[in-house]
């Protein structure tokens, strides 16, 4: 899902950045929007909890097959 949503945002960004300059004339607002949304995204890494499992049934040991262990192999 992420390559998704950088894939989409490469595509997106330069039309919306030019949009943008068009319809305003100013190279700043498009800076500074992009800059805003770094902010937003930096901002937000820190709610990120990467220890704790996304579901309560989520097991707390990784299948083998998840860790990269070929099923019947040791």
């Amino acid at each position: 899902m992420m390559n998704t949503g950088s894939a989409l945002a490469a595509i997106v960004s330069p039309v919306v950045f030019g949009y943008v300059v068009d319809k305003t004339g100013h190279w700043t607002w498009p800076f500074l929007g992009s800059m805003a949304l770094m902010l937003c995204g930096a901002a937000l890494s820190f709610a990120m909890h990467p220890d704790r499992p996304l579901t309560e049934d989520t097991p707390a040991e990784m299948p083998r097959a998840a860790a990269g262990l070929v099923i019947g192999q040791r």
